[in-house]
């Protein structure tokens, strides 16, 4: 991870969104790990530095970590992040409260599944941190989402080329078939004896996992004009690896705060492993440090266009009293083109944080009330491990401290 402190205002029409997003980017940068040079062999021995507990699931070795104080952290509402988050907990030395305290005390973390409708009365304390803002889940759906890159956009238009052409259905339909309806004629007026065709994807506005996501070149192949869906260009020029297989990755960051505006950009944290991803194109000759410069000004410029909004929303929720120190987790899907311009896909306010999977049954649709067992990823937690960890870190003002003092390995 790496930090980026600013004051953000919610309006950019000064001049200054070029300065403010260099400062940004410029102070971004990872923290003490180190990416793996050999994606493989760097697999294979964190899977033998980890041991099995008694009830036979894995468990990171790390190194004790001397903390002044001890922490607590409530994980009553953190649900199917409670493994992951209770984990580093214990290993941070941090109280956990899995039910809840019972004295009445606030605790300094609360870690929420869902940004819940009664988050006042959980968290009445000022001065605790949850790990939600209120508004997220709506401001990172893909229409609110492309909404806020349109404005920014609409100023820097050099700067937000990054996001795909969109259109937001039902409202901009028209917009959509008068753009397509250009597409051909210019392809006339060019003497073209069959035009390409130009596909786009169509994607629920809520949509998750690649749910309901289909592939059309024409308006009329539009399965419901009425729904709430966002239409976007498709990249047909992707980076391809050595398998000739395209792919997307997922990078993660944390927002500390917004006012003032405190970012951190996980290199660890990724899809499809990103340091397996980096050391393939580095063999294949691409400067990998450039392009993750450039990854961090999409997270930073995505964020920007994101803050006003983030800003309004806290302000409305807590209207009537001072509310407590949010932070939040974010997925960023990013997809790489074949000239090496990374290009943002979606954002997730609520990227998975588990770290096993559902073991197949065989004949499963035969076994009735019966749950698969579950088995921990030994690469989901190489991932996530060190997200949480840092992350709750972060939040107590405890990062620097720790890594001065020794870092932290997995």
């Amino acid at each position: 991870m790496g930090c980026a402190t600013s004051n953000i205002q919610s309006r950019y029409t000064d001049g200054t969104f070029l300065e403010q997003s260099a400062k940004l980017t410029n102070t971004i940068d990872v923290l003490p790990y180190s990416p793996p040079t050999e994606p493989v062999a760097f697999m294979e021995k964190q899977k033998s530095e980890l041991t099995v507990d008694n009830r036979g699931s894995w468990q990171g070795a790390f190194m004790s970590h001397s903390i002044a104080r001890t922490f607590s952290i409530d994980t009553s509402r953190a649900k199917t992040n409670a493994q992951v988050v209770s984990l580093c907990a214990q290993q941070l030395g941090l109280q956990e409260y899995p039910e809840g305290r019972s004295d009445g005390k606030p605790c300094d973390i609360y870690w929420h599944n869902v940004v819940y409708q009664d988050m006042k009365a959980i968290v009445a304390d000022v001065n605790a941190r949850v790990n939600k803002f209120p508004g997220m889940t709506d401001l990172s759906k893909k229409i609110s989402l492309s909404r806020a890159i349109a404005s920014m956009r609409r100023l820097f238009p050099d700067e937000y080329e990054f996001y795909p052409k969109s259109w937001f259905l039902p409202a901009q339909l028209d917009e959509f078939i008068d753009y397509c309806d250009s597409i051909y004629v210019s392809a006339d007026e060019e003497d073209c004896a069959e035009p390409q065709p130009k596909w786009f994807i169509v994607k629920p506005d809520d949509g998750a996992q690649g749910t309901g996501i289909y592939l059309i070149n024409s308006p009329s192949q539009l399965k419901d004009t009425s729904a709430k869906q966002l239409i976007q260009e498709y990249i047909a020029d992707p980076f391809l690896m050595g398998d000739g297989l395209k792919f997307d990755f997922r990078v993660y960051a944390v927002i500390k705060s917004i006012n003032p505006l405190s970012l951190h950009v996980a290199r660890e944290g990724s899809k499809r492993l990103l340091s397996t991803v980096f050391h393939q194109m580095e063999a294949r000759g691409v400067k990998t440090k450039r392009l993750w410069h450039n990854i961090k000004l999409i997270i930073v410029k995505t964020i920007l266009a994101m803050v006003p909004e983030i800003m309004l929303f806290y302000e409305h929720y807590f209207y009537d009293a001072p509310g407590p120190q949010c932070f939040q987790i974010m997925g960023f899907d990013i997809l790489v083109t074949k000239e090496l311009k990374p290009i943002l896909l979606e954002v997730n306010s609520a990227p998975s944080l588990t770290i096993d999977h559902t073991l197949p049954m065989p004949n499963e649709e035969e076994i009735e009330n019966v749950e698969p067992p579950r088995i921990r990823s030994v690469v989901d937690e190489v991932i996530k491990i060190p997200l949480v960890m840092d992350t709750i870190l972060l939040v107590l003002d405890l990062i620097d401290d720790v890594y001065s003092a020794r870092s932290i390995r997995l």
